[in-house]
């Protein structure tokens, strides 16, 4: 058996990458935001404030997963609701990924709300990354809504980039 420990491990090119084996995890970077957003629009989406980051890929080629855990609420409408999606680099999820929320009119809801999607990083360029939302069909559709005794709800983003 032998042991190899080193205290650096450089790339030999001057870019410095390393490549690793398909799908292991490159890097990772988290997000948290509170921020409040009141989204109304029904028509089309709106950024989420406080959500957008930047995230530098390492391979074009690399497959980049974000996932997130936002704290919603929908107000009390029958059939309100709301959707979330990923805008990447100037590219939105499919709504199909995301995850709505329906009400029967009897009573707010508040509900942490995960969705996950998938991109190709397409570049080794800082790209953009937020949230965006919609409400289903008008009323009010809140991300970290703020309650006037504990302050805002936090939400976060995280994204992987997974070699391929």
């Amino acid at each position: 058996m032998s042991t190899l420990s080193v205290d650096t491990i450089q790339g030999q090119t001057v870019a410095g990458n390393i490549t690793l084996p398909s799908g292991y995890p490159v890097q990772v970077k988290s997000h948290a935001f509170d921020n409040t957003t009141n989204i109304t629009s029904t028509s089309s989406f709106v950024d989420v404030t406080g959500s957008s980051f930047t995230f530098t890929p390492r391979n074009a080629n690399n497959t980049i997963i974000i996932s997130t855990n936002s704290y919603v609420r929908h107000d009390n409408a029958n059939n309100n609701g709301g959707i979330l999606r990923f805008n990447y680099n100037g590219i939105a999820s499919s709504a199909a990924s995301g995850y709505g929320v329906y009400l029967d009119g009897t009573s707010n809801r508040y509900v942490t709300y995960g969705l996950t999607s998938i991109f190709t990083a397409g570049t080794t360029n800082a790209t953009t990354i937020k949230l965006q939302g919609k409400c289903y069909t008008g009323g009010n559709f809140w991300v970290n809504w703020s309650n006037t005794t504990g302050g805002n709800f936090e939400s976060n983003i995280t994204v992987m980039e997974i070699a391929q």
